[in-house]
């Protein structure tokens, strides 16, 4: 078997500038062209590093691997804080794979051989994580997701539509739009508010409802009257919220507005963001729960949709007393 010693003077490096690209190959500060002749070298000798020292007293260190696009999505901050929590509760390590920064493939590749290399037991995946990039993974792969079809665990995103919209609607709001980000179609939160106000008696289509965060929006909710707005998540609504100041709206007189994720930034806006609330703890003890049925080989559970909460604060009044 070939040793580190001869596989650093093949690639031109120190050992122990090899040692720390096999410790953690996305932090070490190699050319990216010696990199990539250590992969070369490693694939060719079929080199796998020794992770003797992964045993604790005896035992083996299990380890969870989380990768996606980590800490680009609000959200997923607070899920991976309850996951690992749960994880390390059951007896597992977790091990990050951030494709914030890059999704490029030989960078993808090497944190996927990482994850190989330290022996970790299986996946959860993020959405917008590369599409085929894990397909050399040999474990369990867990897909906690809303922008892709093949995925197992996902906060049912149309029902946070309708319950956004029917709450607007209980206030008394005719006029409902659904807040993007830019050049994105929102997905299925503006279609389940479209079913609440058809079924309301309100004749909408997707073009009428989805507005975005650009230099358009101040003209397109005078224009169109708007008077309840459901925002993609806390941060847009926060933008908004300065929007609707600088245009002399009042929140929630003039317009009510509701967000979504639950984040904390929603309580210390002024005045507190009523929201829609992603059951983050719901889905750790799901996620944890599917882990274990998938290491002991059974059958993947179908997909699981989770349900969101509504949460009301200052930012919805109700123009019928009833409501």
């Amino acid at each position: 078997m070939i040793t580190q010693k001869e596989l650093a003077q093949m690639a031109g490096v120190s050992r122990p500038a090899l040692s720390m690209y096999l410790n953690s190959p996305t932090t070490s500060h190699l050319s990216e062209a010696k990199k990539r002749k250590i992969d070369e070298l490693f694939r060719k000798y079929n080199y796998r590093p020794n992770l003797a020292a992964r045993s604790l007293q005896g035992k083996k260190l299990q380890i969870a691997g989380i990768a996606g696009n980590l800490f680009s999505i609000p959200i997923h901050s607070s899920i991976i804080a309850a996951l690992n929590r749960k994880l390390l509760e059951n007896g597992y390590q977790a091990m990050l794979g951030d494709f914030s920064a890059s999704t490029d493939d030989d960078y993808v590749e090497r944190v996927v051989q990482e994850f190989n290399w330290r022996k970790v037991d299986l996946l959860f995946l993020f959405n917008d994580f590369p599409s085929g990039k894990m397909i050399d993974f040999p474990g369990p792969v867990i897909r906690i997701t809303e922008n892709h079809t093949e995925f197992d665990l996902c906060t049912d995103l149309h029902l946070a539509g309708q319950l956004a919209a029917e709450h607007l609607l209980a206030c008394g709001r005719r006029r409902l739009a659904y807040l993007a980000m830019p050049s994105s179609s929102g997905g299925r939160r503006p279609d389940g508010m479209l079913a609440a106000l058809h079924k309301a008696g309100i004749s909408a289509t997707l073009a009428d409802l989805v507005l975005h965060l650009d230099e358009t929006l101040p003209e397109k909710i005078r224009d169109r009257k708007i008077d309840g707005i459901f925002c993609v998540n806390e941060f847009v609504a926060a933008q908004l919220y300065q929007q609707l100041h600088a245009m002399n709206c009042r929140i929630p007189e003039d317009i009510s507005v509701v967000g979504f994720d639950g984040l904390p930034l929603g309580q210390i806006l002024e005045p507190p963001l009523t929201t829609i609330e992603q059951p983050v703890e719901e889905i750790a003890d799901a996620a944890v729960a599917l882990m274990h049925a998938r290491l002991a080989g059974e059958e993947p559970a179908p997909i699981r949709w989770l349900s969101p909460r509504l949460i009301v604060r200052q930012s919805t009044i109700s123009k019928n007393p009833e409501a």
